[in-house]
């Protein structure tokens, strides 16, 4: 009778460690998926772009060449005199974890603020602007008007002491780990921009773009 309940609670404790195993992975992904989406933004915020690019999807090296995408990055960075910079990156919601043979994907929507701070001499002109307590000022530099227009009055914030532009706005990610335990290092991600969507429809299989954007 002994060996029988033996037998019984190692039954029970072997079906509870295999629902756990089922249960365990994808909540486990999730962690590491937020922890490599801080670990990317943290090295675009530092300008660290050689370090920024190990997180993107290698596949993508393929279309578009390391060093032309470091240097694309390094451009963007400075825009003629003004120094952009990429700050506050949160993730907001993250779709269900799906996969094929080869690879989990997850969309994930994320926001971030844009800092442009002008450089000292300035470009072209501010507009005369209103700020929503009807304060006005007046810049040489960078038109807030046009951002203000772009991105919305709210999303949009003048320092004119500092001379910086603070531009709120959201993003979409596809966040990729491979299956692949020789070549799994954590997820990559290529991101949901207009001129990256031929990339995209190139790298991302049809049936999972299709699920991750229901």
């Amino acid at each position: 009778m002994k060996r029988f309940y033996t037998l019984i609670l190692c039954v029970i404790l072997l079906l509870s460690m295999s629902r756990s195993q089922d249960l365990q992975p994808k909540g486990i992904m999730q962690v590491s998926l937020s922890a490599d989406f801080s670990a990317y933004f943290q090295a675009l915020e530092e300008q660290n772009f050689d370090l920024a690019l190990d997180f993107v999807f290698p596949a993508l090296f393929d279309l578009i060449p390391r060093d032309f995408m470091e240097e694309s990055l390094e451009n963007e960075a400075t825009d003629g005199e003004n120094e952009i910079r990429i700050k506050h990156a949160k993730i907001l919601p993250v779709s269900e974890i799906i996969e094929d043979e080869k690879n989990y994907y997850a969309l994930v929507s994320y926001s971030y603020v844009m800092e442009i701070q002008e450089g000292e001499s300035g470009s072209g002109s501010f507009d005369a602007l209103e700020e929503e307590d009807g304060e006005e000022w007046e810049s040489d530099g960078l038109d807030v008007d046009d951002f203000r227009r772009k991105y919305g009055v709210r999303n949009v914030q003048y320092d004119p002491a500092k001379k910086i532009i603070k531009v709120k706005r959201e993003g979409k990610l596809i966040a990729i780990q491979s299956k692949d335990e020789f070549e799994d290092d954590g997820w990559k991600f290529i991101e949901l921009k207009e001129d990256m969507k031929p990339m995209v429809d190139q790298l991302i299989p049809s049936g999972i773009l299709t699920r991750l954007k229901s």
